[in-house]
């Protein structure tokens, strides 16, 4: 039985340390890591030793080549980019629902 992986994911004002097995994809990598920032795996883009700029998801990170203490930086998709419009209209929206509930009360 292959010893997990301790991953150093940094980034976007995050730093963290995940374990994890070398069966595990890199989709699971991505949500292991939406788990721990709360941004969702499609908005995320990882850079690292073994990671081409379009990599499928659902390859493992042993056949990636991906070992032991491997650092990944963590950087917004262009999906993020091409939402980035929407999602500050939205976070507008709800600051201005929440002043509307505070005068409210």
């Amino acid at each position: 039985m292959a010893q997990n992986l301790t991953l150093k994911v940094s980034g976007l004002g995050h730093s963290l340390t995940l374990n994890v097995s070398p069966s595990a994809t890199l989709g699971d990598v991505m949500k292991e890591v939406e788990s721990k920032t709360s941004l969702p795996a499609g908005y995320q883009r990882l850079i690292g030793p073994g990671l081409k700029r379009t990599v499928d998801e659902d390859v493992t990170l042993e056949s990636l080549g991906i070992q032991d203490r491997t650092k990944f930086l963590l950087l917004h998709s262009k999906n993020f980019a091409d939402d980035q419009k929407g999602i500050l209209a939205i976070t507008e929206i709800q600051k201005e629902i929440s002043q509307l509930e505070a005068n409210i009360k």
